[in-house]
């Protein structure tokens, strides 16, 4: 389970590291056209106070904003995939009681092999009685429908 958590960790690490290079990229270019046109025109006040157009923002707070958040998102990416990508407790999935090694004894919260479950091992919970195996529950097979 952990791999599978840490594999899906890997994925969503490498997705925001590219959201980051896309933002930063985006954002050097506005904020270079900007000084660019300062530097042509001789006036980085006119170049800085200029709009684009009527309801357009100005290229210059945009590259700066996406700058800054590329920067949070390269400094707290670990962190937020972390955050959003939890490894699951061990335990009881219903209640969260902790539960014991399984290796324990028979009379302790250890996985116990009974019958009716084909050798497949199983836990209790001593708190509120649910049963649970380590197997992830099998994909329901679809129905077949007659072809008349």
């Amino acid at each position: 389970m952990v791999d599978h958590v840490n594999a899906v960790r890997g994925v969503a690490r490498w997705i925001l590291r590219i959201v980051a290079i896309t933002l930063a990229v985006i954002g050097i270019h506005l904020i270079l056209k900007r000084l660019v046109l300062a530097v042509l025109t001789g006036s980085p006040s006119l170049a800085f106070q200029t709009w684009e157009g009527i309801g357009d923002g100005h290229a210059g707070a945009r590259g700066v904003s996406m700058l800054v958040i590329a920067t949070i998102l390269a400094l707290t990416g670990n962190r937020l995939v972390r955050w959003a990508i939890p490894v699951p407790p061990e335990g009881c999935p219903r209640c969260g009681h902790r539960t014991a090694p399984t290796d324990a004894g028979p009379h302790e919260l250890g996985p116990s092999i009974e019958p009716a479950n084909q050798g497949e091992p199983r836990h209790r919970c001593p708190e509120c009685g649910l049963e649970w195996s380590d197997r992830p529950a099998a994909r329901p097979r679809p129905r077949r429908t007659s072809s008349h």
